[in-house]
């Protein structure tokens, strides 16, 4: 019986299978692992029922402050169109132009070239867009204290913006 996602996480690492499989289930795994479970969602909805609006509010107005903030930073990309952030808490950068000329010298494959290359030189992680089958985006979460997130945000677009293209 699953009973949450660390019972996901131990079962993955004794999985084998085609890729194609592989890559499904690492899919089914990082959801399974972000995914509150029934009785942390029910705690949160009697939470927001009591409260009466006031932590949807408080919710509402950070999140459109840190998404303001994040989209201020990200306007100042070169060779990546900033996004319009028009969802949820995530920036999705369409790296295509990046990408293809980078490609071209053989610098980087897919984003998860630039997902790994943005780790390692921003320590700053994201999620290639391979994930939601696109292979030139990249997401980035804004849901994170205002502070950490600029910061994050500004050693992205500086990491990019050193990738110049010819």
């Amino acid at each position: 019986m699953f009973r949450g996602a660390g019972d996901i996480r131990l079962s993955l690492a004794l999985f084998c299978g085609s890729q194609a499989i592989l890559s499904a289930a690492r899919k089914l795994q990082g959801y399974a692992a972000i995914i509150p479970s029934r009785e942390a969602q029910q705690a949160a909805l009697s939470h927001f029922q009591v409260a009466g609006g006031r932590i949807e509010r408080e919710i509402y107005q950070r999140l459109f402050g840190a998404r303001d903030m994040g989209l201020n930073i990200l306007s100042n990309l070169r060779d990546v169109t900033p996004p319009r952030a028009d969802g949820a808490f995530f920036f999705y950068l369409d790296l295509n132009r990046l990408a293809s000329a980078l490609q071209d010298e053989g610098r980087v494959g897919v984003t998860d070239d630039f997902a790994s290359w943005l780790l390692k030189q921003t320590n700053v992680a994201c999620v290639a867009g391979d994930a939601f089958g696109d292979v030139n985006g990249l997401r980035l979460s804004f849901y994170a204290p205002p502070g950490t997130s600029a910061i994050g945000l500004t050693r992205i677009v500086q990491a990019l913006n050193s990738l110049r293209i010819k």
